[in-house]
């Protein structure tokens, strides 16, 4: 058949290729995907090197899986008009729903006026006829992504093609692709998109009405995005498994010259040439408009200018650190009467105050004495400008614990002993130490540990219980509490004997009924050179069990062994009587 009209070459030349791809041989029919060039203009704009760039709603039509990076509803459209002659139209719409996001996505490529032709089945010669005819081939998208981790995500596209001419055949079919991203570092994302994965065995192929089958080409695609500074530099490497064609690389790069404005470059890699592409976005209120340019070849007319409207794109503002504090840091501990203060301020700032007097500002740095008062300190700040604007706030949380001059720095128990001090649990000596590593005596202990529990007997209640322990003695009262209490006992001769020095076995023992732990079940020893039927075994595998012997965790317990003071605090510390203390004297979220 001969055209009954004249084409222009170019026009000639789609209507030639369309043909190739829709009527070759029934040995090795290949459908054509709309979605290899139909994408947005920001991805035109670099080069198609889209498979790990910041997510958008046309992420929908790229890599599913960049969708995760919304957190809010967007939607997008695209126009662009191939080598001016085939329309391509895209519109898309994301939406968060449950812990993932959601897409629903058409893309559709169509020409009009081509002539109508026949292909001979046992030749594939293509005749041209009289009258013209026009083509679509279009996809709907159904997408959903999930974040797995804060560094990786995964999502796929669910496409249902249609294709076909208005004067002629019709196909349909469907696949999927899948996309991941794996963000590792902050400045580097990976990506990846195995595009139409189904096999044609599933079904994932284009049917015909004539009965006629066409597969889909599958693709791999790996990708990586580097941002520097205000630059994304971005790469994708193509491959087909499951056909002769050769890989392609894209390589593009976006730079965001203000918060609203970007530049893009890419080189676009197809099967004949390396296209040169470039773009640009303005983006305001959460709309965002991008241009793409896109070369196809040297002639000039085939060049494509491809135009996208989108919403929901919001860019973090940064801002500004208006006021910096470099000490003390925000939750710090210290032991200190006072503290230095110091920071620095932006050229912005003219003043700065904390609890109403004004701070000293040199060369934009700042630097004053703060007394700490024992316990809970706020240290508030606020920052002015010339007019006297407040530009930022800050409050500095401090918490000053109780100092003995004997216990060093590091310590291993040196905080439970401050805040055990300061609640009146224990106490140091009038000249200022502690003597941690100092014994302690059975009258000692029952004396702490009534304090902790407020519980003393009126003097003239008392008795004399024990030969060694007078009405008079200062722990009396101590003692015959701790005693009705069951927590200590005498000795058969009627003795206390109040300054004997306690053992580590003894001491863990009345500790372990001061805490009123469950007794333990011994079915093996608490401890190596501590045998089931030691007559504390039960005592010391419930306070291990209970978390209060961690600092032997490892070791033998020597049970003979005299305990020290700092073994008390330590102890006494995990029991559910004083931790409670404790942690609300570490917690930096109430009482500032």
């Amino acid at each position: 058949m001969i055209a009954t009209k004249v084409l222009k070459p170019k026009k000639l030349l789609i209507v030639t290729l369309i043909f190739i791809c829709f009527c070759s041989s029934a040995k090795a029919k290949v459908a054509l995907d709309p979605s290899v060039i139909g994408v947005g203009a920001r991805a035109l704009g670099m080069g198609r090197a889209y498979v790990a760039a910041t997510g958008e709603p046309d992420s929908i039509f790229l890599n599913p899986a960049s969708l995760t990076s919304l957190s809010h509803w967007g939607a997008t459209s695209m126009y662009s008009k191939l080598m001016s002659e085939v329309d391509y139209l895209l519109l898309g719409a994301s939406f968060p729903v449950g812990e993932g996001i959601a897409g629903l996505g058409y893309l559709n490529a169509s020409i009009s006026g081509l002539q109508k032709a026949t292909r001979d089945p046992n030749t594939g010669i293509i005749s041209f006829e009289a009258g013209t005819t026009n083509y679509y081939n279009s996809i709907n998208y159904l997408t959903y992504a999930h974040k797995i981790s804060k560094e990786l995500a995964l999502g796929t596209s669910f496409k249902f093609f249609q294709q076909g001419f208005s004067a002629g055949n019709s196909g349909q079919g469907f696949d999927l692709d899948l996309g991941i991203t794996y963000q590792p570092f902050d400045f580097l994302t990976l990506g990846f998109l195995q595009r139409n994965f189904l096999p044609a065995s599933l079904g994932a192929k284009i049917k015909w009405s004539n009965n006629e089958e066409e597969s889909l080409v599958t693709s791999s695609r790996l990708g990586l995005s580097y941002q520097i500074a205000l630059v994304n530099l971005n790469l994708d490497y193509e491959l087909f498994p499951t056909s002769n064609k050769n890989p392609l690389l894209k390589l593009g790069a976006e730079w965001w010259l203000a918060p609203a404005f970007a530049l893009r470059v890419g080189s676009d890699q197809d099967p004949l040439e390396t296209n040169f592409t470039a773009g640009l976005s303005f983006l305001t209120s959460g709309f965002m408009f991008d241009y793409a340019y896109h070369q196809y070849g040297s002639l000039s007319t085939n060049t494509t200018h491809t135009f996208s409207l989108s919403y929901g794109i919001f860019k973090e503002k940064e801002e500004k650190e208006y006021l910096k504090v470099e000490a003390p840091l925000d939750q710090s501990l210290l032991f200190e009467e006072e503290t230095t203060v110091e920071g620095s301020v932006l050229p912005e700032v003219s003043k700065v105050e904390t609890i109403g007097k004004e701070v000293s500002i040199e060369n934009r740095t700042f630097r004053f004495l703060q007394p700490l008062e024992l316990g809970k300190n706020s240290i508030s700040l606020t920052a002015f400008d010339k007019q006297g604007k407040k530009l930022e706030e800050k409050k500095i949380r401090v918490l000053r614990l109780k100092e003995f001059k004997d216990v060093p720095k590091d310590y291993w128990v040196r905080i439970p002993i401050a805040i055990l001090a300061m609640e009146k649990i224990v106490s140091g000596y009038p000249d200022g130490t502690f003597r941690p590593e100092g014994n302690i005596t059975r009258a000692e202990i029952c004396t702490l540990l009534m304090k902790t529990k407020d519980l003393r007997p009126k003097t003239k209640d008392l008795k004399a219980k024990f030969k060694d322990v007078s009405e008079k003695h200062w722990a009396a009262s101590y003692i015959e509490q701790a005693v009705k209490e069951g927590i200590v006992k005498g000795y058969p001769d009627k003795t206390f004997r109040p300054n004997g020095l306690i053992t580590r076995a003894e001491g863990v023992a009345i500790i372990t009924r001061f805490a009123q732990l469950p007794e333990a079940n011994v079915l093996e020893a608490p401890f190596p050179d501590v045998p089931g039927r030691f007559w504390a075994a039960r005592e010391i595998l419930s306070a291990r069990e209970a978390g209060m012997l961690k600092y032997l965790e490892g070791k033998n317990f020597e049970p003979q062994k005299k305990l020290t003071r700092a073994e008390v605090v330590e102890i006494l510390s995990k029991t559910k009587i004083i931790k409670p203390k404790v942690d609300e004297m570490l917690n930096f979220e109430e009482g500032y």
